[in-house]
Order: C-alpha cells, then sequence, then structure tokens
C-alpha cells in the first residue's frame, strides 16, 4: 500500500494510515532538507554498512574526532552500552541510544533515518535551509524536523512514543477503515504515544517526568549547555553524572575547508587540532571542493591533515596530497563529460572520497577510505568501495602488504599465491598472475592480528570475468606491528607461512 504524505500549514502532523504513523515537528514554514550526515562520534560497538551490506570502518584513534559520511541505504547500530552520534552539516542532530538502530535512506537533497529499533535523541540548534528536509521515522511514523528537541522511542510495530523538550507537535493518527481520526497536539513537557489498538488508532497525551528521561538523553544535556537549557525550561534538569563523562569531543572542529581546487597549503593551521595520535601528531580534518563548470555539490574530498612529529606529518600530507590530486584530475575528467552520460541526474550527482582515522595500532597510522559514486541511473550508476591506508608510525612511510607483513615482495606474492591455492577453485587459477599483480589495489584491511584479503578471482584473468566467486583469507602481520609475523628490523626471521582458516 502506498504512503501519502499529509502537508499541514500550521505546522506538523502524524498520521496513521493503514498502519503507518507519521508526525511532523511544528516548524512555522516549509519543510526542511538536509543535504549530508555524518557518523562523527561513535562510542562501543558502533557497526556502519553501506547499501550492499558491506562493513564500513567506523573506529578512530583515541581522543581523535571521527567524521564517516551516511549516504543513501547506509544502515547505523549499536550494541549494549555503545553509542552513536550523526551531525547534520556540522550541527549536532541525532544521537542513537544503545542497543538501536537506523537506516539512511537520501533522494536528492531529502535525507531520512528510519528507526528499525531503540531510540533516538533530536537536537536541532540551527533551522535547516527552506529547500531542504529531513526526516526521522520507523515502520509506523514519520517525522520531519525542524528547530525543535526531543526523543523517539520504536517500541513495537504498531507503538511509537514521541517525547518533546523544546516546541510543539500535532498528532493524527488514522486507519484506512477509520471514520474519525485520532488527533492531539503535543507540546515541551508532554509525550505522545501513538498505537493501533484493535484496528482503531489512538493517540494518548500526558505530561512527563524526569524520571522518564533515559540516560542516554541526560548525558547529552549533561555534555552540551543547549540541551540542559532546554531541559531547565520545562522545569527538569540533567542531574549529576554517574562517574566521569565519556571523552571525546560531541562533533568535528574542521578547521575551514580547503580553498576551491582543493589547494591546501603546507603547514597550514586553520583551525583547533582534532586529537592526538603518536609523539605528539595531531591533525584537523579537511575538505577540498573542485572548481567545476557543472553546478555538483557533492563532489568532495574528505582527509586528515597531519602536523607536528615532524617528517611523519610531512610524508603522510605529501601522500595524501597525491591522492587529493589524482580525485581532482579525474573529477575534472567526468565534469568536461557528463552531458554525455545518459539519464544521468545532476541533482543526486555524488562522487566523494573520504578518509577517517582509524584505531591506533601499534607502530601504525591508519586511514579508513571510502569512495561512493551516484549519477543516478537506476542500473550501475551507484556504488561505493572501501579502502585501508597504513603509514608508519615512526616515519611517515606508507607501507605497502609486504612492509606489514614483514617480507619482500616476491614472498608475499608467494604467500598470496598459496592462499589461493588453497581455496576451492585453487588448482585451476593461473596462479603466476599473482607475479604480475600490482599488490597495492587488492582489498585489504586489518582482522586482529592478521592482514585480511578479499580477493576477486577475476583479477587472475585468464578468462575468469564470469566467475564472480572470491575468496577471504588472511596473511600475518609483522610483529613490529603487533602480529606474529617476522619483523625484519629485528634480523633474521622464518619463512612466511599463510594461516589456515
Amino acid at each position: 500500500m502506498k504512503k501519502k504524505r499529509i502537508l499541514l500549514i500550521a505546522g506538523a502532523a502524524v498520521l496513521l494510515a493503514a498502519g503507518i504513523l507519521t508526525a511532523a515537528l511544528l516548524a512555522g514554514g516549509k519543510e526542511n532538507r538536509a543535504s549530508a550526515m555524518w557518523l562523527v562520534r561513535a562510542e562501543g560497538s558502533v557497526a556502519v554498512t553501506d547499501g550492499g551490506g558491506k562493513d564500513v570502518p567506523v573506529r578512530s584513534m583515541a581522543g581523535m574526532e571521527l567524521r564517516l559520511g551516511l549516504y543513501d541505504g547506509y544502515a547505523v547500530g549499536t550494541e549494549r552500552a555503545s553509542y552513536g552520534w550523526i551531525n547534520l552539516d556540522d550541527t549536532k542532530l541525532t544521537k542513537l541510544d544503545q542497543e538501536s538502530s537506523v537506516t539512511i535512506s537520501r533522494d536528492g537533497r531529502a535525507l531520512e533515518l528510519a528507526i528499525d529499533r531503540g531510540s533516538l535523541f533530536f537536537n536541532v540548534t540551527r533551522p535547516l535551509e527552506e529547500d531542504e528536509t529531513l526526516e526521522i521515522r520507523s515502520s509506523s511514523m514519520v517525522m520531519a524536523v525542524r528547530g525543535t528537541c526531543g526523543w523517539v522511542r520504536a517500541v513495537d510495530g504498531d507503538t511509537f512514543d514521541v517525547y518533546i523538550i523544546e516546541g510543539k507537535v500535532r498528532c493524527t493518527a488514522r486507519t484506512a477503515d477509520a471514520v474519525l481520526p485520532a488527533t492531539e497536539q503535543v507540546s515541551a513537557g508532554q509525550t505522545a504515544r501513538l498505537s493501533i489498538k484493535d484496528g482503531q488508532p489512538a493517540v494518548a497525551v500526558r505530561s512527563f517526568e524526569k524520571s522518564e528521561i533515559p540516560e542516554f538523553v541526560l548525558e547529552e544535556a549533561r555534555e552540551d549547555p543547549d540541551v540542559s537549557e532546554k531541559l531547565a525550561s520545562i522545569g527538569m534538569d540533567a542531574g549529576d553524572a554517574p562517574g566521569e563523562p565519556s571523552g571525546g569531543p560531541a562533533g568535528p572542529e574542521d578547521g575551514g575547508d580547503a580553498p576551491s581546487g582543493g589547494d591546501v597549503p603546507p603547514g597550514a593551521d586553520d583551525g583547533p587540532e582534532d586529537g592526538d595520535s603518536q609523539d605528539g601528531l595531531t591533525y584537523v580534518m579537511k575538505q577540498a571542493v573542485p572548481d567545476l563548470a557543472q553546478e555538483l555539490p557533492h563532489v568532495t574530498f574528505t582527509y586528515p591533515y597531519f602536523s607536528g612529529a615532524g617528517a611523519v606529518a610531512e610524508n603522510i600530507n605529501a601522500y595524501m596530497d597525491t591522492l587529493l590530486q589524482e580525485f581532482l584530475v579525474r573529477s575534472r575528467d567526468i565534469d568536461m563529460h557528463i552531458e554525455e552520460f545518459p539519464d544521468t541526474d545532476l541533482e543526486v550527482y555524488e562522487s566523494s572520497q573520504q578518509f577517517s582515522v582509524n584505531d591506533n595500532r601499534q607502530g601504525l597510522i591508519i586511514l579508513n577510505g571510502l569512495y561512493v559514486y551516484n549519477d543516478g541511473r537506476t542500473a550501475g550508476g551507484h556504488y561505493s568501495t572501501t579502502s585501508t591506508l597504513a603509514f608508519d608510525a615512526g616515519t611517515g612511510e606508507k607501507l605497502g602488504i609486504p612492509e606489514l607483513m614483514g617480507c619482500t615482495d616476491q614472498e608475499a606474492r608467494e604467500a598470496i599465491k598459496a592462499a589461493i591455492y588453497e581455496t576451492a577453485y585453487g588448482p585451476r587459477l593461473p596462479l603466476e598472475n599473482v607475479d604480475s599483480m600490482d599488490l597495492s589495489t587488492l582489498d585489504w584491511s586489518f582482522s586482529g592480528n592478521e592482514i585480511r584479503i578479499d580477493f576477486d578471482f577475476s583479477r587472475l584473468g585468464g578468462g575468469l570475468s564470469n566467475l564472480e566467486e572470491g575468496s577471504t583469507f588472511y596473511l600475518p602481520l609483522s610483529s613490529r606491528y603487533g602480529g606474529e609475523g617476522p619483523d625484519p628490523l629485528a634480523g633474521p626471521q622464518a619463512s612466511t607461512e599463510v594461516p589456515r582458516r
């Protein structure tokens, strides 16, 4: 059954049609649209998957901020004692409670957070642009957000709770066969339970007590004076924190975007440092936007710019600058020919590359990369890829698979051949082609104290383009970087072996 969007001039509404609840927060005007979302902070176990269900790394170095773009089809989930913060245009907007999950949807400049389970806190401190929309929904409700504060909780498929700290909400619940809808207004300090009982819509409104405010909302009020003031305006306070508050800032301090075209002056100090890593190494997040003829607002390159620690920062920055320049060249080439692409929708076109700092593994600086492409075509026009970059924390040198294994290039290739040979197709594959393969293009990541390789058999050539299957295998990480493999700086080592899985 189709969902219908109800627009109320005087404010917002909640509609329950055929089991679908729709809620809109009073905005005193038009709908709101949001152009981009970022996961900016994660505590505990927070997982992100892309539209294809593939895991997207979200870990960051201790004390360093996260800035992970969330795109159409992405999902964010938290486990017990875990929380995730999602910002819109660098304005803190939502906080995901423990044991909760949301799915991101994006249609042009319209963004949506679908609550699959659990609770979500929202605080819009600055009105969104009039030509943007942001909606929060569950399986039973949709809520258009603008300049208000509160939280929502998905009780089950037919029940949804809305709590308002600031602002007003008009709730209208109806089913397809209901004669009269149920309509109530919910004001600051009130809560509404929207439900379907025996096939009939119901909206029950009452005042809520401080004891009903969940801890994850109170924690926000302790950290954010704005939320604390809004609670005080309804006669409530956050109280004392139960122990030390969790560390880390609530959102990124970017330190300013790079100039148009992506040129960042070496050694520039554009703003506050995002955090510390090893030996005084710090960084700020920067975003380069290429100077294009077309209006393509979603063509961006986001990356950490390091300072301190002498040559370490210089070497990492030099490598990232090379990647930036390559991205800008590709973007300008696409810009010149984009009109030739059939069925391309410039309203949703996106080509974004972003890197975030990962965990502080022994002796390494690790960056996780995510590339997202979308030209609006229904077939083959939207995909994303992930990548991992590793730099030696003592020198800033970019490390490949052989260096991470602590072996020679040929020894690494032999280990890869041995691992592929153990697969079901191994004996029939042209393993000799591994010798000419560019190892830097392999899809790899860290897994415990090993290197995980997600290998595509078609990379071997030899008429294997139709062989869609691949294999995941693991290579030993050098003991220099916390693994069990050889450390060439420690003297002669035993030959490299591939762990069996």
